[in-house]
């Protein structure tokens, strides 16, 4: 057999392109390398964004940006705000931000010297205020800061463990090794579902303590209660007591003798027989019925308590 179409040409759109002066660039298919550092960044920007209570930023990829009047790079990542997002998505056609729309960090895997330079210039003019430069084969990471100097931007070499200091991005904690060997995205999703079920669990507990707590809280309170009505009553039988040694005149700093006692005793059972006058007055009048009155035996017990009263201050 053969070829019976030698000139045939690859238009898989799978190939990624950038406008270079008029000029339709195509660039090869990245790396399975580029694609993971370009996913972990991805994902570590957008869960520490979600986590910045005071930090309302998006991160976007395959988004390009003008940097000449026919000239627009596509950053492996851009950081912006959600409002050029919104812009982005009401216009028309590819997703590209104009002059004016600035991000305030771009990120790229460096692919090749040319690239590096290039975009090194194109970026300080539109005065992106922060790139990082990723260079996987010389495994270090390059972060350029204050495009407005005289010779462009100002960058700082980053290398093994060392963590990225980032004027855009004050506290986020990534190091060198981390981003050139990243975690694959199926462990780091594994990682934020066993994280969220900790935090569920840990929740739950929390929720169950509190529901424990305010039963307890309930039933002291209940408890309370019947303790405060056991105080009342037994300060309504105190104010008894005390009317009736006012009434007869006795001192109560004075110890009480047999007679005072008897006497006492005589008003108590006197005090009895008008309340239980009274109960039968309401059963005759439907209230109660006379065996109810018969079989209460507080009055009994009021006597009984009080004569105990009577004996505890005969006694001192």
């Amino acid at each position: 057999m053969t070829d019976t179409n030698p000139t045939y040409k690859d238009t898989s759109t799978d190939l990624r392109s950038e406008f270079d002066r008029g000029r339709m660039i195509q660039k090869s298919i990245p790396t399975m390398a580029r694609n993971e550092i370009c996913q972990f960044l991805l994902f570590k920007l957008q869960q520490h964004f979600s986590m910045q209570e005071d930090v309302d930023l998006v991160t976007l990829f395959n988004v390009g940006v003008r940097t000449g009047f026919k000239t627009s790079r596509v950053p492996t990542l851009l950081v912006c705000s959600p409002e050029l997002l919104q812009v982005l998505r009401r216009r028309s056609g590819p997703a590209v931000l104009n002059f004016g729309e600035i991000p305030i960090l771009a990120i790229e895997v460096q692919e090749n010297r040319a690239d590096y330079l290039l975009k090194k210039a194109e970026y300080a003019l539109l005065e992106i205020p922060e790139v990082w430069m990723i260079d996987p084969e010389k495994e270090r990471i390059q972060v350029w800061t204050n495009p407005t100097n005289e010779n462009g931007y100002q960058h700082q070499d980053y290398s093994g463990d060392d963590q990225l200091v980032s004027t855009q991005l004050s506290d986020i904690e990534l190091t060198v090794a981390e981003i050139l060997n990243p975690q694959s995205y199926t462990e780091l999703m594994q990682e934020e579902v066993d994280a969220n079920f900790e935090l569920q669990d840990g929740f739950s507990m929390e929720w169950q303590q509190m529901a424990l707590a305010r039963s307890e809280y309930e039933e002291l309170q209940e408890q309370y209660r019947e303790l405060e009505a056991l105080v009342h009553n037994e300060l309504q039988e105190k104010a008894v007591l005390l009317e009736l040694l006012e009434e007869k005149g006795i001192d109560l700093k004075a110890e009480l003798t047999p007679g005072e006692f008897a006497m006492l005793q005589d008003d108590l059972e006197a005090r009895k027989l008008k309340q239980e006058n009274e109960e039968l007055e309401k059963a005759e009048e439907g209230d109660t019925t006379l065996g109810e009155i018969m079989d209460d035996d507080s009055f009994d017990n009021l006597l009984t308590d009080e004569g105990n009263e009577l004996i505890e201050l005969q006694s001192l």
